[in-house]
């Protein structure tokens, strides 16, 4: 499966999204995490298919689940901003967290940032 993804990221990182969405899209389905942040992130930014953020929240969701860091702080900052998934600071801060304690250096500012502005958190 890694040489599949190995191709979709090459394909990705050229930006011939076309070609990386219908190789990742399949491993994203099997449950590959990092696929599964691919495409988020390409449906986040309408890279190669129709930009819609219910779709991205929902991949990152998938990857986040399983522990993927970047796709942790991802949709953390979506439930904090209200895209794609209804605006949730608690859900934001708790995502946000999780990476940080992985030491996602952009999550670990952000959650300074957000137990220095709610103090009900």
């Amino acid at each position: 499966m890694s040489d599949n993804y190995d191709e979709g990221k090459a394909a990705y990182d050229a930006r011939d999204y076309e070609t990386a969405f219908t190789i990742l899209k399949p491993l994203a389905e099997q449950g590959h995490a990092e696929a599964q942040y691919n495409l988020g992130i390409m449906y986040e930014f309408g890279q190669g298919i129709e930009q819609d953020s219910k779709e991205a929240a929902k991949w990152f969701y998938m990857a986040a689940e399983q522990g993927f860091v970047k796709a942790q702080y991802n949709l953390g900052a979506m439930y904090g901003n209200g895209e794609g998934v209804e605006k949730d600071s608690k859900e934001a801060a708790q995502w946000i967290l999780m990476a940080a304690e992985q030491r996602h250096t952009d999550a670990q500012y952000k959650l300074g940032l957000i137990y220095g502005l709610c103090e009900d958190l």
